[in-house]
């Protein structure tokens, strides 16, 4: 038994060393001191004659071994030394023949020894595997916490390596452009610079040359006269320049004042090409309204449809437990013209008690049946008591003694035209499906042809900018053509004003380009609106064509399979297969 314990702690070892643990934690089990249990020499000595008493009075009880103990495995050594010298102690005094009663207490001490010690032993197992087990939780714990602030921190530094870079090729970027300004700036200074050694070298010429002009002065008093008169002929050219550069002027606002006529005229169009749009807007909501409205029609027709096969499937079923209870015997067929009434009498007094329920479950179907067809036919489920409890007070007439020949399969055909209506719309709803489709497509192309039309806008403006710089440049070109012209007053007030005119020209033709465009959109969105509207309507009318076609080929469907039925001759059935052959019309 001692070998066994050994055994098991052994591979309890063995399998605690497969698992993974921290470090310096993992637990010491017993090697060789467990081969002691059960091993001790026995000594020949005198013999002596008493009877010995178990050895199990003598040993530590498993509560010393306290398994919380630091000194565990200390402790458990000192006990398994004090046993074996405690067992070789009694084996001295035993007798050389034998005794076998002592050997069988010797027996049961080594068992229960070494139960209690592989007791003891598992215990402590248990207890360190479940601390090995909450360290190397705690372990994994730690870290996979370590692991996802490693990845959380790995990210981070991603993330602020790439703002680094994106930042340094930023300011690599800008210190590039500030070098490209800075030699540009140089090379214009430089070129400053030797236009100023060039002007002051000139200025040096010339005041040298007015030093000579002005010794000569006396010399040159006929020539000034000279001059004097040519300068006389200059200013009358100005004069009439001056006249021209007036009519030109005049000729700007008299174009200036048309283009704003212009402006007035597409504006007043354009508030009533949006009043337009306004009401068709209003009509094309108006017809939103109307096809959400029949959208809820056509979903409570769905409900209704739903509650109508669930009630057939009852009367189904009804029909079913009806034929499973008639029983009545045969009777012949007499002639197909008879009424229900007719084939409900029976052919004499005794049937007569039999066949009052079948008569009244007969009565009870066909009113459920017409109810179901009036609901079916109204769209909406006022009644809902649709069930057994109906009564035959609810007939008119003598409806609720007797029924008229037809009257159930006129109730059967109502509800299969109502379930026909239903079918209906459901091809409806497919139509509706596929006119969603279609529409979302012509909206995408919408949103096309819009961009295209913003593009154009924008086109447009940057041809009339364009056309107002050409404009700008010819009139600087002139300007420096007639730079001799700048020093008059009158001519710099004319080209002010003529100046102020352009730029009132230029804003006017923008804004009739954004004008324009904006007009065109209007009309693009009306065309649209217009169209949509007249689409609504086709769809609606081929609609209400179809689901009116549909319901007038099947009625004329089941007409026409009725009046088959009704010409096929039939053998003479029971009365109550007769019976429930109204059903199953």
């Amino acid at each position: 038994m001692a070998g066994e314990s050994s055994a098991n702690i052994s591979r309890s070892r063995n399998n605690n060393n497969t698992e993974i643990e921290p470090p310096d934690r993992s637990p010491i089990f017993l090697k060789d001191e467990t081969y002691f249990i059960g091993k001790g020499n026995r000594r020949s000595s005198t013999p002596k004659h008493r009877r010995s008493r178990s050895v199990s009075a003598n040993r530590i009880t498993p509560s010393a071994l306290s398994l919380s103990d630091d000194h565990f495995y200390e402790d458990l050594a000192e006990y398994v030394k004090d046993m074996s010298a405690q067992r070789e102690s009694v084996g001295v005094g035993e007798s050389g023949e034998g005794d076998v009663w002592r050997q069988l207490q010797q027996k049961e001490a080594d068992l229960l020894l070494a139960a209690e010690l592989g007791k003891a032993l598992l215990d402590k197992n248990e207890e360190l595997k479940k601390e090995q087990e909450r360290i190397a939780e705690e372990y994994s714990k730690k870290l996979e916490e370590l692991e996802q602030e490693k990845h959380l921190l790995r990210r981070r530094l991603d993330t602020t390596q790439g703002e680094y870079e994106a930042r340094l090729l930023e300011l690599q970027n800008d210190i590039q452009h500030l070098t490209n300004k800075i030699d540009s700036k140089d090379t214009s200074l430089k070129q400053r610079d030797e236009e100023k050694a060039g002007l002051i070298a000139d200025l040096t010429a010339q005041n040298s040359r007015l030093t000579t002009q002005l010794q000569a002065s006396a010399a040159t008093e006929a020539q000034l006269l000279a001059q004097l008169d040519e300068l006389k002929d200059q200013c009358s050219m100005r004069k009439t320049s001056l006249q021209e550069h007036m009519q030109s002027l005049k000729s700007l606002k008299a174009e200036l004042a048309l283009v704003s006529d212009k402006k007035t005229e597409l504006e007043r169009r354009l508030a009533g090409a949006l009043r337009d749009k306004d009401g068709l807007l209003q009509q094309l909501d108006e017809a939103a309204d109307r096809i959400a409205a029949l959208e809820r029609q056509l979903k409570e027709q769905e409900h209704l449809y739903q509650n109508t096969l669930k009630e057939l499937e009852r009367l189904q079923r009804s029909h079913d437990t009806l034929a499973e209870r008639v029983g009545a015997p045969e009777t012949e067929h007499t002639e197909s013209a008879r009424s229900l009434h007719a084939e409900l009498e029976p052919d004499d007094q005794g049937e007569l008690e039999g066949d009052g329920w079948l008569r009244a479950e007969a009565v009870q179907v066909f009113k459920q049946l017409r109810t179901l067809a009036l609901q079916l036919n109204t769209g909406h489920d006022d009644d809902s008591g649709l069930h057994s409890d109906l009564s035959l007070t609810s007939l008119d007439g003598e409806e609720g003694e007797t029924l008229r020949r037809g009257a159930l399969a006129a109730a059967c055909a109502d509800a299969v035209a109502a379930y026909a209506t239903l079918e209906g719309s459901r091809v409806r709803d497919s139509i509706a499906a596929h006119a969603r489709r279609a529409l979302e497509r012509e909206r995408q192309i919408d949103e096309k042809n819009d961009i295209i039309a913003d593009l154009s806008s924008k086109l447009s403006v940057a041809e009339v900018e364009l056309r107002a710089a050409a404009e700008e440049r010819d009139k600087l070109l002139n300007d420096a053509n007639y730079s001799s012209l700048q020093n008059d007053e009158a001519v710099a007030r004319a080209r002010q004003e003529r100046d102020d005119a352009i730029e009132r020209k230029k804003a006017a033709e923008v804004a009739l380009a954004k004008t324009r465009v904006e007009l065109m959109q209007a009309n693009s969105q009306l065309y649209e609106a217009v169209r949509q509207k007249v689409d609504l309507g086709q769809q609606l009318e081929q609609w209400q064509m179809d689901m009116q076609e549909l319901i007038d080929e099947q009625m004329k469907h089941k007409l026409t399979t009725q009046e088959k039925r009704r010409k096929l001759p039939e053998p003479a059935p029971k009365r109550a297969s007769r019976l429930l052959g109204f059903f199953q019309r």
